[in-house]
């Protein structure tokens, strides 16, 4: 692994997609299964970090892990909700099967954004009081624009952006107008990434990523422009691309 100067980031590069989520994988469960003498949350991202899901081991699944969604699509639709498709999954079956619990990101009977993004928040203060010493992993995916998680750009607004994903919440629910065709989604906030996560897998594949990778690196750059760079603010984030990073 190489490291980004200046930021907790280290980064690997790969031939293929293929090879690469073997890997990010790999760093992936080392760092759940040497937390299981103490609890652990893990919040993956959808898109291509799901995949990575499925090969994680059965000895990194057990009642010891809190599962749920980084981010999601506030809709019952199962085909558009992150978690619904990963609860599709084989992952899902074994981890199940494993004792593992789960924080749902699926609307319920008269929710509103609001209320569903106000529980997720509590939910993950809830984890969070009683487990003072547990350990917290993400996977953060980066959109071609420089989005991550439901973190989307707002260089006209930087007050806005700022507001938004700044505040106090560790997640909200939210509408994102035309920046996305899913209008309305739920989110942990920069606030959450930056002071509570302990470490974070980035999983970025594709030459679409390339742009977005530049700004990670670059070591100039505005966060409500490009909300990709909160990464190089995280406490450790462990990169994977299947491009060229030139530092």
């Amino acid at each position: 692994m190489k490291k980004i100067p200046n930021t907790n980031i280290t980064y690997r590069t790969a031939k293929d997609g293929a090879a690469l989520a073997k890997l990010a994988s790999s760093a992936l469960s080392e760092h759940i299964i040497r937390a299981k003498n103490q609890s652990a949350l893990f919040l993956s991202s959808g898109g291509s970090s799901i995949p990575l899901l499925d090969m994680l081991p059965d000895e990194a699944l057990g009642p010891h892990l809190t599962f749920g969604m980084l981010d999601d699509r506030f809709t019952p639709d199962p085909k558009r909700n992150n978690l619904a498709q990963i609860m599709t999954l084989d992952f899902y079956k074994r981890a199940k099967a494993k004792g593992t619990k789960f924080i749902s990101t699926i609307p319920k009977s008269g929710d509103t954004l609001a209320s569903a993004g106000e529980r997720l928040n509590r939910q993950l203060h809830a984890w969070r009081r009683k487990h003072p010493d547990g350990f917290i992993v993400v996977t953060q995916g980066v959109g071609p624009d420089g989005h991550t998680t439901g973190i989307l750009p707002y260089p006209e607004d930087p007050q806005l952006f700022q507001k938004l994903f700044f505040s106090r919440k560790w997640a909200m629910g939210y509408n994102v107008g035309n920046k996305s065709p899913e209008h309305e989604r739920l989110t942990v906030t920069a606030t959450f990434l930056i002071k509570i996560v302990d470490y974070t897998v980035t999983f970025m594949s594709g030459q679409a990523k390339q742009e977005a990778v530049e700004k990670i690196v670059s070591p100039t750059g505005e966060l409500a422009a490009a909300p990709c760079r909160i990464l190089r603010e995280v406490h450790e984030n462990d990169l994977f691309y299947d491009g060229k990073i030139v530092i």
